[in-house]
C-alpha cells in the first residue's frame, strides 16, 4: 500500500451495507418499539443491543437504499485499528444477512465506499486554493477513475465537474462542487472526498482503494508545494476517450504516474476494468453519454 507523505495524515471511509433497505427495515434492524400500558399511537423507539454493538464502531444511518456505517477518523499510523474495526462491522452486518452494498447486482442507489483524506497539512489561503484547483482539474482530466471504480449503474455519486457550470471557472478557484462530483473539497470537514469508489467488498479491496486515494493526495500535495498548476485536458464530454482501449491506456499511464505497484495495477486490471468495459459497451451510455461520469 502507498503511504501518505505524512504518517499522521487523517482519513475516514464511508462503509455501506445492504441493498434496497427501506426505512422500516432499517428501523427494525437497529430499534424496537415499546408501548406504555394504555398507550395509543406510535410507541417509543429503543435502540437494540445490536445497535449498541455497532455504535461502538460507527454511527449508522440510512443512505440511498443502503445502511451507511462511516468509520472513525484515523491517522494513517493506526491503519491496523481501522482494519480491525471494519472487519468487526463486516461481521456484525453479516450476522443480519447484510453484505457490502456492491456485492449485489445492478445497484443504482448504492451508498458507495467514499474516502475522506484530511487536508490539515495545507496552509489556508493561496496554498489551499492551489490544492483545490489542482484537485478539481485532476478529477476532470481522469474520468477513467469513475469508470473503473464506481458502480456502472450509479448516476449520482461521481459525475464529472464538467457537468457543473460553476466549475468551468476552476482555473480561477470559483468552483462550488457538490456531492454529485467524483472528487470534492468538503469545507466542513477540511477533507478531500473521493466519491468515485463503489463500496469495497473485502479488506484487501479497501486497502487497494486507500492506496490509490493516498497516491492521489501525495501527487496533488507535491504539486501544491512546488507551486505547480494543472491545466484542463478536456472542456467537453465529447473530448473524452472514445474507445475502451484508449481509456485503458490512459488509466495505466495514470496509475504509473501515481506510483502504484505492478501488483496493484494488475489487480485493478483483473477486477475493475470490466466495469469500464461495461460502460463502453452500453449503447445508451456510448450514444447519449448519460452514464459517462
Amino acid at each position: 500500500m502507498i503511504k501518505p507523505i505524512q504518517r499522521n495524515l487523517t482519513f475516514g471511509v464511508e462503509h455501506s451495507f445492504g441493498n434496497n433497505i427501506d426505512y422500516q427495515q432499517y428501523r427494525d434492524i437497529f430499534y424496537r418499539e415499546v408501548y406504555s400500558e394504555g398507550f395509543w399511537g406510535r410507541g417509543k423507539l429503543i435502540p437494540t443491543s445490536f445497535y449498541k454493538k455497532v455504535r461502538k464502531l460507527s454511527t449508522p444511518c440510512r443512505d440511498s437504499d443502503c445502511i451507511e456505517l462511516p468509520s472513525r477518523k484515523f491517522e494513517f499510523k493506526y491503519i491496523k485499528t481501522y482494519d480491525f474495526e471494519y472487519l468487526e462491522l463486516q461481521k456484525l452486518m453479516l450476522s443480519k444477512g447484510l453484505k457490502e452494498s456492491s456485492s449485489y447486482d445492478a445497484i443504482e442507489n448504492e451508498g458507495g465506499g467514499h474516502i475522506h483524506i484530511g487536508l490539515q497539512f495545507l496552509k489556508r489561503g493561496k496554498e489551499k486554493n492551489l490544492f483545490i484547483r489542482n484537485m478539481n482539474i485532476f478529477s476532470i482530466n481522469y474520468p477513467e477513475l469513475s469508470w473503473i471504480f464506481n458502480n456502472p449503474f450509479d448516476k449520482d455519486n461521481s459525475i464529472s465537474l464538467l457537468d457543473n457550470s460553476e466549475c468551468m471557472g476552476v482555473i480561477n478557484n470559483v468552483c462550488s462542487s457538490d456531492k454529485e462530483q467524483g472528487i470534492i473539497y468538503r469545507d466542513n470537514y477540511n477533507t478531500m472526498e473521493l466519491r468515485f469508489f463503489m463500496m469495497h467488498r473485502s479488506l484487501e479491496e479497501s486497502h487497494l482503494h486507500l492506496s490509490l486515494a493516498f497516491a492521489i493526495y501525495n501527487y496533488l500535495y507535491r504539486l501544491t508545494k512546488k507551486g505547480t498548476k494543472l491545466y484542463m485536458q478536456y472542456t467537453d464530454y465529447d473530448q473524452f476517450p472514445k474507445t475502451y482501449a484508449q481509456a485503458c491506456r490512459n488509466a495505466i499511464a495514470l496509475f504509473n504516474l501515481l506510483g502504484l505497484s505492478e501488483e496493484e495495477i494488475t489487480t485493478i486490471k483483473k477486477t475493475r476494468f470490466k466495469y469500464m468495459k461495461q460502460r463502453f459497451e452500453h449503447d445508451k451510455y456510448y450514444k447519449k453519454r448519460e452514464l459517462l461520469c
